[in-house]
């Protein structure tokens, strides 16, 4: 039978009753914290019994001094006179339990008791969350960046949907937890001014609700990169995420706990414990690109390529199934193809993209890429095609002098089957290129073609693209 165990405990910090309580049960089946640091707590085995707890925090103590200071052994001294005896500690935050049956409380003046509480609040809690606001801000605005850029690219990648709404929940999370405190803080001044201690509600349903959301976008998430990447590569990239957010922060509690046995101060031991996170997490970064370069995560599963070389120069054709075909439109057979699928999808939209093109050892010259993409939101079906037209359009682009822009033009959708149709026109040559932009109910294509299609090849065009999915 273990005399010790590890704990994962949860807390408000603010709001300390409950964590009172549950400590209370804990003694009573026999185990009392003997060692805290962040979240992992240490229990030891002791004869079961009901003492009172109490968590309180002490304003001169630091998570980063050598060892208890004068003012700590005093306050020990103090707490250990009335009956209260240290359990465990971990920065200000100290457990105290006391056997006797009814035993005076160590802070009697609520005034003092909302104002140390607020005060340790202000040292990490509260700049905690104000970086958890910034950080998810920063998020968001670079997600909301490259939706301008790129608005289909973006929002076709579930990896980019999944994390605004992470970046959301942490955003409105933490902003909550602010207004929370906030509000506490000023109805527990106002009680305390009575001589009446408010002590705060832990929203442990809210909390748990939270938890589970955040795990249903982490689960999704790895979903998305699984079915892209295919299970191995998205395996390391969790594997990757995992150690990048566990191991500065592993390496920065060691650093400090070796530099408090050292007896370094304070402050040197806060800036080489910090000095180490950074430089931890910048080699696990720069690890973690080089395993993206170096492994190909990051190109999607399942092409069929071979290499072949031709003048002495490398090349890779591809041998992907297509729902489209040059062969389809033309009739007859075509050696010597390089066919490219690829499939994006998100709860927002799909893309699918298909190219079929010469190898270069031929001496064949037709040549057909296509994409598709599937609006999911009617909403955003607007802004699709606004973004596709300026895909290949020039008319914004103010680098090309206006004779030389290539632009489009409508074109009748009729033979398309389809809402609205245009033409790529050269302004420069006066003609009209096979490019088109064909706009559907739900869907929208681009057609890249080295030929101009008939009526019958627009009409095989309409009814293979449709039926993707």
């Amino acid at each position: 039978m273990k005399d010790t165990k590890k704990q994962i405990e949860t807390y408000t910090p603010y709001a300390l009753g409950r964590l009172e309580a549950h400590l209370e049960d804990m003694a009573a089946r026999g185990w009392m914290p003997e060692k805290i640091s962040g979240m992992f707590w240490t229990y030891r085995r002791i004869e079961p019994k009901k003492v009172h707890v109490t968590a309180i925090y002490f304003e001169k103590a630091s998570l980063y001094a050598p060892g208890p200071t004068e003012s700590q052994m005093t306050f020990r001294e103090f707490c250990e006179h009335t009956g209260w005896k240290q359990a465990a500690s971990y920065d200000k935050l100290h457990i105290l339990y006391n056997e006797q049956e009814d035993p005076l409380p160590i802070e009697t003046d609520p005034v003092t008791k909302v104002e140390t509480i607020d005060r340790a609040m202000g040292k990490r809690y509260l700049p905690g969350l104000a970086f958890l606001v910034l950080v998810a801000l920063l998020g968001i605005a670079q997600l909301c960046a490259a939706v301008w850029i790129d608005f289909v690219g973006e929002l076709v990648r579930s990896s980019s949907v999944w994390s605004c709404l992470l970046w959301l929940d942490i955003l409105v999370s933490a902003l909550a937890e602010l207004c929370v405190y906030v509000s506490w803080r000023r109805r527990a001044r106002q009680a305390a001014e009575q001589g009446i201690f408010l002590p705060a509600k832990e929203h442990t349903l809210l909390s748990a609700a939270n938890s589970c959301l955040i795990v249903l976008i982490l689960a999704a998430e790895a979903g998305s990169l699984i079915s892209i990447y295919g299970n191995a590569a998205a395996m390391g990239i969790g594997v990757f995420i995992a150690v990048a957010a566990a191991l500065p922060i592993l390496a920065a509690g060691r650093i400090r706990e070796y530099l408090r046995r050292k007896a370094a101060g304070a402050k040197v031991n806060a800036a080489v414990t910090a000095a180490v996170f950074a430089v931890v997490y910048a080699a696990l970064l720069a690890a973690i690109g080089m395993f993206i370069m170096r492994s190909g995560v990051g190109q999607t599963k399942g092409h069929v390529s071979e290499n072949y070389e031709h003048d002495g120069i490398s090349f890779t054709a591809y041998g992907d199934a297509l729902p489209l075909t040059a062969a389809d439109l033309t009739g007859r057979e075509m050696p010597g193809r390089s066919t490219w699928w690829k499939v994006e999808t998100s709860p927002l939209l799909a893309r699918y993209t298909g190219q079929d093109k010469p190898r270069m050892d031929t001496t064949e010259e037709t040549l057909l890429e296509y994409t598709v993409v599937e609006v999911k939101v009617p909403a955003l079906y607007d802004r699709c095609r606004r973004a596709l037209l300026g895909h290949w359009d020039e008319t914004a682009d103010k680098r090309i002098p206006e004779e030389y822009k290539k632009v489009y033009r409508e074109q009748d959708p009729a033979p398309w089957q389809a809402k609205e149709a245009y033409v790529l026109y050269d302004r420069q040559t006066g003609e009209e290129l096979s490019q088109y932009l064909i706009c559907f109910a739900d869907r929208i294509v681009e057609v890249d073609m080295s030929w101009e299609p008939s009526e019958e090849q627009m009409k095989i065009i309409t009814e293979k693209l449709l039926a993707v999915q």
